[in-house]
């Protein structure tokens, strides 16, 4: 059947990341000179983090992907915020607001509105700030107080929250300290040297930072890792695959995707090249799709490093012969749709073979299945796996659908103009 599918062809690059992207607009923001910063994606959630922003007083010049950053001497308060479709947004832009204390409520789209924050609000009532979940949702009220160095040991590992804690630790006099339960992404610990500030881990996990205003500094943002593994799984899944994506963040936290997709006998080969950041490790990933790939297991503490990739990987494997099994999957109930249910759904429509636990996901995989309708729930990541899925199982119906431009809007030119 091979022969008959196609194939995913070339060397390309991918938007910047969107995790940087947040972190860099808001340490840009909240400085007390001017940030440069390059690399910006245009997808809809970043535009969310910037207009929040300019609500606020910050002043932005140039493009939609270089901008110069002009912060104000105090925030202004905001009636609301509206952070669109975008959690990282939400939370992130929550421990800012706590920072400088200004007084503001975060709001979102339908979807947003139903997701947990009462995770970031806890933390930061450690630190003095005065922070209301409504039922433990949006809207978030947060009114402007003096903060005070508190320490705080997270329960769930959420770089999120940590982040958050982190961004209003620097209003706080004195030195605050974060333990997350399992190292996560730590790109705003990488980051906050080129803005004047610096976060120490000691030998017991614990992350300290002492406050103070952030500093202006110049980010250049690295290409997303998730975006590229929207590619690179599809020439994983796709046999005869040859694809690079260059300019990406090799971040390790970031790369767990990788780890799986080799596991499952994937050709995976990472390049990095020096000078591209000053704070990250950037290069290129090129995987060559086999002949067939095989079941695995994905374990709850790999997780955090691919939780954004977990309904990508689940796609390769009902494509892999043999059984696989994904644990630790509570956090994907809880995105922008419940990602869980809905990888489950995809598979019940292909008619692969599955069972669905609260946390986890076992599936018996196989060469072909049989083609179905496929919906993507208005979530951006089904979405990019739902396209790849109708080019390895011919006959499958799935329509270009425009909630791809929450994190990429060019994404199904970019697959189609790959494809060989």
């Amino acid at each position: 059947m091979s022969g008959s599918l196609p194939r995913l062809v070339g060397a390309t690059r991918v938007p910047g990341d969107k995790g940087i992207a947040h972190r860099a607009l808001l340490l840009a923001g909240m400085a007390g000179s001017e940030s440069s910063i390059s690399g910006l994606p245009d997808g809809l959630d970043v535009r969310s983090t910037r207009s929040c922003l300019e609500q606020v007083g910050v002043a932005f010049v140039g493009g939609a992907r270089t901008v110069r950053v002009t912060p104000p001497a105090e925030w202004r308060p905001g009636h609301e915020l509206d952070a669109g479709n975008s959690g990282t947004t939400a939370r992130l832009l929550c421990g800012a607001l706590a920072a400088r204390r200004c007084s503001a409520t975060i709001v979102g789209d339908a979807s947003l509105m139903q997701r947990p924050m009462e995770r970031v609000a806890a933390p930061l009532r450690a630190l003095g700030a005065d922070v209301q979940a409504t039922g433990g949702r949006l809207p978030l009220h947060v009114r402007g107080v003096g903060l005070r160095a508190a320490t705080w040991e997270g329960k769930v590992p959420s770089a999120q929250v940590k982040t958050a804690f982190l961004l209003a630790a620097t209003g706080a006099p004195g030195e605050s300290a974060y333990r997350e339960a399992a190292p996560t992404r730590d790109h705003l610990e990488r980051m906050l040297p080129l803005f004047g500030l610096r976060v120490e881990r000691d030998g017991e996990g614990w992350l300290r930072l002492r406050g103070g205003r952030p500093t202006g500094g110049r980010v250049s943002v690295p290409g997303d890792p998730s975006s590229a593994a929207a590619l690179l799984v599809g020439a994983a899944m796709l046999p005869g695959s040859d694809l690079v994506v260059e300019g990406v963040l090799l971040n390790p936290l970031r790369l767990g995707f990788a780890a799986v997709l080799s596991r499952m006998g994937a050709e995976v080969v990472m390049a990095s090249e020096e000078g591209l950041s000053k704070f990250e490790d950037v290069g290129s990933i090129r995987v060559r799709g086999p002949a067939e790939l095989g079941p695995v297991t994905v374990t709850a503490e790999e997780i955090p490093s691919l939780v954004d990739e977990v309904p990508l990987l689940a796609a390769a494997a009902a494509f892999a012969v043999g059984e696989s099994r994904f644990e630790g999957l509570a956090e994907l109930r809880v995105k922008e749709s419940d990602r869980l249910q809905a990888v489950g759904d995809l598979l019940a429509g292909l008619g692969v073979e599955h069972e669905l636990e609260a946390d986890a996901l076992a599936l018996k995989g196989g060469p072909s299945h049989r083609p179905c309708v496929l919906d993507a729930h208005d979530d951006h990541r089904l979405a990019m796996v739902h396209a790849l899925v109708a080019l390895r199982q011919p006959g499958c119906e799935v329509p270009v659908d425009p909630c791809v431009a929450v994190s990429w809007p060019g994404f199904h030119e970019k697959l189609a103009g790959l494809v060989a």
